[in-house]
């Protein structure tokens, strides 16, 4: 959708927005560009419906490690001196293709009754568990989190191009803690392979969005 074919006076919220305009939203947002400028670009009202989607993004971005590190990006200052943890999209085109299939097959998932539900548990495991700084997401195997581990290789499985792979590698029997492994994914690209990792976290933002909204209708 192009910006330019909205109708200003459309009642817009985040949830309206397609794969390209998240980009050059998120890209804003990092950018540290105001906020009401931001959302005048996407025709967003600053009502109390967008402004609580605002603040459930600042919620999903500001997540932290044990360290108290950022999860989901690098820490970059701003000209404030305030810590922007917002993730920007992939810089090579490959990498935003990849994105973007990702992205529109789990919302197609996630707008199914059917399919709402396990879609949803398995972007929470890979929310809960990605890291930015080596691009892996912890593989748990035991009790408490097998199922969900199983649910997110289903869904990367079925969301993933042709040209992207997703490799396994479990800890040896013998290590500390045998049952904790890391996931991490290959694509063509020369550069980071970061992909994969921004449409799977698009669509948890989706998600918790549209989780928003239909607890709140």
């Amino acid at each position: 959708m192009k910006l330019d074919e909205v109708q200003k006076n459309s009642a817009r919220s985040l949830l309206d927005l397609d794969f390209e305009e998240w980009c050059i939203f998120l890209t804003s947002w990092k950018q540290a560009i105001p906020g009401h400028k931001i959302l005048h670009r996407h025709y967003l009202a600053e009502d109390k419906k967008v402004l609580a989607q605002i603040e459930l993004l600042k919620e999903i971005f500001n997540t932290t490690s044990h360290h108290n590190n950022p999860r989901l990006t690098s820490a970059l200052s701003t000209s404030d001196g305030a810590h922007n943890r917002i993730t920007h999209p992939p810089r090579s085109k490959i990498e935003l293709d990849i994105a973007k299939h990702i992205f529109n097959r789990c919302k197609a998932l996630l707008q199914s009754e059917a399919k709402f539900g396990e879609t949803l548990t398995a972007l929470q495991y890979f929310y809960d568990n990605y890291r930015h700084w080596n691009r892996r997401v912890i593989a748990k195997y035991d009790d408490k989190n097998k199922n969900k581990l199983q649910a997110y290789k289903a869904l990367s499985k079925q969301v993933l191009t042709e040209n992207a792979q997703m490799i396994v590698v479990k800890n040896d029997p013998r290590a500390h803690n045998f049952n904790i492994g890391s996931i991490r994914f290959k694509t063509p690209s020369k550069q980071a392979n970061d992909g994969p990792a921004f449409g799977l976290l698009l669509s948890y933002v989706y998600a918790r969005l549209l989780k928003s909204a239909q607890l709140t209708s």
